[in-house]
């Protein structure tokens, strides 16, 4: 599937019961009552993202909370030097914005829909590492040279799940 085909849907304009359903399926709401759940979804309004789509931008007041019924978002900062830096990758069902919604204050962060990528860039591991992509094809060949793992049709696949746990030991 392209990008462009792919659509994230944050709670829509589908009948109550279903919005009903899946907000009662999203942690921060699962505790509600039936009744509460069903206020709740007579207040949710339909935003469709496509791939790569800004919900907000970090520093903007908060508009509302962002259930995720369908795909994910990709919560990232901006470093001064112009690098992203993941902070998290929220998949359906959940929320992004809880905090800014509760205690009144601008969103800490951006937040952009995200198409879950079977197989990642050198680039996307290294955003969602918080460092370069240098970084990343300089680490996978050290771990294909030390036998950790091997590349198999554009995946990595993990030969020596230890040695792997070792080497996260020794950087940290």
């Amino acid at each position: 599937m392209h990008a462009d085909h792919i659509r994230k849907r944050v709670i829509s304009s589908i009948p109550l019961t279903r919005k009903s359903q899946v907000l009662s399926e999203i942690p921060l709401f699962a505790s509600l009552s039936g009744n509460e759940v069903e206020a709740l979804a007579q207040r949710a309004v339909e935003k469709r993202f496509d791939a790569g789509q800004m919900l907000f931008w970090e520093g903007e007041p908060c508009a509302g909370i962002f259930p995720i019924a369908e795909g994910s978002v990709k919560i990232f900062k901006m470093s001064p030097s112009g690098r992203e830096m993941m902070l998290a990758l929220e998949r359906a069902p959940s929320t992004v914005a809880e905090l800014p919604l509760f205690d009144g204050g601008a969103y800490p962060a951006s937040a952009r829909a995200d198409e879950f990528a079977l197989h990642p860039t050198h680039q996307e591991i290294a955003s969602r590492l918080g460092t370069v992509r240098e970084v990343v094809s300089r680490n996978l060949a050290r771990f294909r040279a030390q036998g950790l793992s091997r590349m198999q049709e554009h995946t990595v696949a993990i030969l020596d799940r230890a040695g792997l746990e070792r080497e996260a030991e020794i950087e940290a």
